[in-house]
């Protein structure tokens, strides 16, 4: 005999929910997006208005499967605060660091671009939500007074927007946007970076910190959803709230190299909790 069970598993989809609905077909929804921080893409309606409707509509929707997925403990927290009784749980994903083993090329290693530097790099997509401009505007004047730092911005989207920022604030030369790169070739970005600087409010997991961790970089970000699922202030890395503090503790890294290493040390071990093992 053959025992066949069927589960629909969706992001979002009404048609999924209709389908589960009309034959009686269990369904799971992961939260893996943070819906009210997207919806400055909606033009006219005022912010606060998008927020709340954003939120409703991801909570009724939730409330309407038989089982919530959410990446992070903070994300089962405040979905439960915005009024989803379905059950939750906690079901981080996983990562193949298979392509962190590799040997980093020596074209790239020796690049004369960011060889011999301390490197600080952002990786991801350079939206609106991704707040790069804060990174920018935080480390200017770092950027101008160590000539031997440099910021390498790694992904697409909306680089015109930040290139023109960089140029006006003048550090175009240091902040250098290197454009979208494949996952294998990402990796190589990873493991020669010394501090990963990431900005972001709208993570649910914080993946890609996740794996710049794993390719060894000390991380400061900004306090958010995602980023305190992975750092502890003061271990991996450090927490902040605003642009100067965030300066500082960059600073703070740069000028204490056995700390440095510590911390990159620790972030590189956080990969084991979320190695997504190999049948």
């Amino acid at each position: 005999m053959i025992l066949f069970i069927l589960i629909i598993h969706i992001l979002f989809g009404k048609t999924a929910l209709k389908f589960s609905q009309k034959y009686n077909i269990p369904i799971v929804f992961t939260y893996h997006t943070l819906y009210h921080k997207y919806v400055h893409y909606i033009p006219l309606i005022p912010q606060k208005i998008k927020e709340w409707f954003a939120i409703k509509s991801s909570v009724d929707y939730a409330n309407k499967t038989n089982l919530v997925i959410a990446p992070s403990l903070e994300v089962g927290e405040m979905i439960k605060n915005f009024g989803v009784k379905t059950k939750i749980e906690v079901l981080p994903i996983g990562v193949d660091f298979s392509l962190w083993e590799k040997d980093i090329p020596d074209k790239f290693k020796y690049d004369p671009r960011w060889f011999g530097k301390k490197i600080l790099l952002y990786a991801g997509r350079l939206a609106k939500e991704k707040n790069v401009d804060f990174l920018l505007r935080s480390l200017t004047p770092l950027l101008k007074e160590r000539e031997d730092v440099i910021l390498l911005i790694v992904g697409g989207d909306e680089r015109d927007n930040l290139i023109n920022l960089a140029k006006k604030l003048e550090i175009l030369d240091k902040a250098l946007f290197l454009g979208w790169y494949p996952r294998e070739k990402l990796v190589y970005f990873y493991k020669i970076a010394d501090i990963f600087v990431f900005s972001s409010t709208t993570e649910t997991q914080g993946l890609v910190t996740l794996e710049a961790m794993a390719g060894g970089c000390a991380v400061v970000a900004v306090r958010a959803t995602g980023s305190e699922n992975l750092i502890t202030h003061g271990i991996e890395g450090f927490l902040v709230n605003e642009k100067e503090e965030f300066r500082e503790y960059v600073k703070i890294l740069l000028s204490n190299n056995d700390l440095l290493k510590k911390m990159k040390k620790c972030s590189n071990k956080s990969k084991r909790i979320f190695y997504l093992e190999k049948c």
